[in-house]
């Protein structure tokens, strides 16, 4: 995600957004900068955050539609996944009618 144009355009916006708070805070110059770049980031992390989030919940919610409740074991390891990039595989690997299980839904594809 990290140097991407999309990762790119969300820190801009953050940057833009936090800057106009810290001006009408009344920080000076260097601070709206260092502020914006911080605010930016912390920023960028809650919406990967959030999307990480809804794509588990979806992942199981979906995945029990298709093969019955996950155990423990199942859950812990949905909610344990920390890239987009592999959530958005499992998402496609979801509507592959050659998938039978849970087990191999989350085999390494």
């Amino acid at each position: 995600m990290r140097e991407t144009p999309a990762y790119e355009a969300i820190l801009q916006e953050g940057r833009e957004e936090a800057r106009e708070k810290a001006r009408i805070e009344g920080l000076s110059e260097i601070w709206v900068e260092y502020w914006a770049k911080g605010y930016a980031e912390s920023w960028l992390r809650g919406w990967v955050e959030g999307r990480l989030e809804v794509g588990r919940q979806w992942s199981l919610l979906t995945g029990i539609d298709r093969f019955g409740e996950a155990d423990a074991a199942t859950t812990s390891t949905v909610n344990a996944i920390q890239g987009l990039e592999r959530l958005d595989s499992l998402r496609r690997r979801l509507l592959d009618p050659n998938v039978r299980s849970w087990a191999e839904w989350l085999a390494d594809d």
